[in-house]
């Protein structure tokens, strides 16, 4: 039965995963209370910075309303000193969550909570708040299935973060570029910058995210952060992010957390690797965008978020892979450098890079998950 397959503990870290991807008719056979909760499964399969996955969740059954929060206790404080990259992965969730509800055709009501900025800062004000509500998903009664959502779930199940290079024969349909570029149709408050490859501003911007990411490598206080978020390949935790998902092997993986911890000095091709990394992977993209906001506000971050989490699900739909960079907007010496070279007059908020996989090529492995019943409250 439906229920027997859904309702399972997911208390191993990967059994989020293995989600089943519902029929219509599936979906309608659920009561209110298990459709609410197979579509926080699908909010909670967001990607979030660091995999901390700051979201919880709270069902109102005789409302059929969602209510969302971020949690600040997963907020990293040395490289989010904002919330920032925290309230796009909150908005992630709420976008799959509104996504999940239309493409079984409920109608949907998105609410956007209207919080001040300095709250969801880790160590700020209102310490004594663990929760602050970002926003809610309402289920405005029901009709039919959506059919331009087809595959949306399936995208929401398979997607996971692709930080390595793609190939650089291989380019997305022209339908998936138009389809990126609508999302942000009569949109006043978030912007898209979309490069293509061969446009000689992707190099810039490779360059800018190494001096972004060298600096961070060399931060001693992101350093003590970063170990505690990077963890080996084979780990039972399920926040974090396994060597594995970086395409280290578990010997590598554990030299660069014994490196972080300064256990042992860290090896300096592996230091330089690991910034290099994202200066080749953004050089081999297909794509490059920036997400921007002309206020940084808390409302702004979330509705980024909804946005990336849309345009991870069509790049998965095209079979290709996505990789987010938050360095350029965290580092404000690189961001400000966009905007002296004329790159944004807009706030950029994250950079993403897509581009297909390399035949034959193996997915990089999904990172772990929290049991979902730690992030209902």
């Amino acid at each position: 039965m439906v229920v027997d397959r859904l309702f399972r503990k997911f208390g191993a870290n990967y059994d989020a995963w293995r989600l089943p991807v519902l029929t219509n008719d599936e979906y309608k056979d659920l009561s209110t209370e298990e459709r609410l909760f197979y579509l926080v499964s699908l909010a909670h399969l967001a990607g979030s910075s660091h995999n901390t996955q700051p979201w919880a969740f709270h069902l109102d059954i005789s409302e059929r309303r969602i209510e969302v929060f971020l949690d600040r206790e997963r907020v990293l404080s040395a490289s989010d000193v904002e919330g920032r990259q925290a309230c796009v992965s909150v908005g992630w969730a709420i976008g799959n969550l509104a996504m999940g509800a239309m493409k079984y055709g409920s109608g949907v009501g998105v609410d956007i909570a209207e919080t001040q900025n300095r709250k969801v800062r880790p160590g700020g004000v209102d310490k004594a708040v663990r929760y602050i509500r970002l926003g809610a998903v309402g289920m405005e009664g029901e009709g039919n299935e959506n059919d331009g959502l087809c595959g949306v779930i399936e995208a929401m199940v398979m997607r996971r973060i692709e930080r390595r290079q793609y190939d650089t024969t291989r380019d997305f349909t022209l339908g998936f570029y138009k389809k990126v570029e609508s999302l942000f149709d009569g949109e006043e408050g978030t912007g898209l910058r979309l490069w293509r490859r061969g446009d000689s501003r992707i190099k810039v911007l490779a360059e800018l995210q190494l001096q972004a990411d060298g600096f961070v490598a060399n931060s001693e206080s992101f350093s003590r952060e970063l170990v505690t978020w990077f963890v080996e390949n084979e780990t039972q935790q399920p926040l974090g992010m396994p060597g594995s998902t970086f395409n280290l092997t578990i010997e590598q993986a554990q030299e660069v957390i014994q490196g972080l911890s300064g256990r042992v000095m860290m090896k300096a091709d592996n230091l330089a690797g690991f910034a290099l990394t994202g200066k080749r992977g953004i050089e081999s993209a297909a794509c490059v965008g920036m997400l921007t906001v002309k206020r940084q506000d808390v409302q702004s971050w979330v509705r980024v978020g909804m946005r990336l989490g849309a345009i991870a699900n069509l790049v998965e739909l095209e079979q290709g892979g996505l990789a987010v960079h938050a360095g350029l907007a965290e580092v404000a010496l690189v961001r400000m450098s966009l905007a002296a070279i004329g790159m944004t007059i807009q706030q950029p908020v994250v950079l993403f890079r897509a581009g297909l996989r390399k035949a034959g090529e193996e997915r990089m492995p999904h990172s772990p998950r929290l049991p979902i019943e730690e992030v209902i409250i």
